[in-house]
């Protein structure tokens, strides 16, 4: 059961950031911000086709699974403060962000994932959550570190 919640929360996570990431691209008119979101976006549906995989899997070894009651609940809405709704990214989102704003404002809502997952993981002990939180964490961290590597690369052909 915990496995299923969990992936159930994993897939709500990355659906969110590809939400977040093709909105913001509809929001940017700037083409390297639009293409940025764009990439990001792309990334992150790889990463939901993943997890779907994973799902699909879960439920081929249990059918049952799905009539069992939810042992894990999670804060939805905890979710909504990390990858904003269209309102919410048309405050932070300009229509001209250049692609190095993109890229910021990206590796700040990753961090955000980041940091919901490590302090989700603390309400646990040693226990299978603690450590299913942890690999989301780590996932998000891995997400981050992609998107300041573009960052860093965008800053050094500025400077050349």
């Amino acid at each position: 059961m915990f496995a299923r919640d969990a992936l159930q929360i994993a897939l709500a996570t990355e659906r969110s950031g590809v939400n977040f990431y093709l909105s913001a691209a509809e929001t940017s008119s700037h083409p390297s911000g639009r293409s940025t979101f764009l990439k990001i976006a792309e990334e992150e549906k790889r990463h939901l086709h993943e997890l779907e995989h994973e799902w699909e899997q879960l439920i081929k070894k249990d059918k049952n699974i799905l009539k069992a009651p939810v042992f894990l609940h999670f804060d939805y809405d905890a979710l909504k403060k990390i990858f904003p709704a269209r309102e919410e990214l048309k405050k932070r989102v300009h229509e001209n962000l250049d692609e190095k704003r993109a890229l910021t404002l990206a590796m700040e809502m990753e961090k955000e994932s980041y940091n919901f997952f490590r302090r989700y993981a603390q309400r646990f002990n040693n226990t299978k959550g603690k450590e299913i939180f942890l690999m989301f964490a780590a996932e998000e961290q891995d997400h981050y570190r992609t998107i300041q590597r573009e960052y860093e690369e965008l800053m050094q052909r500025s400077r050349n």
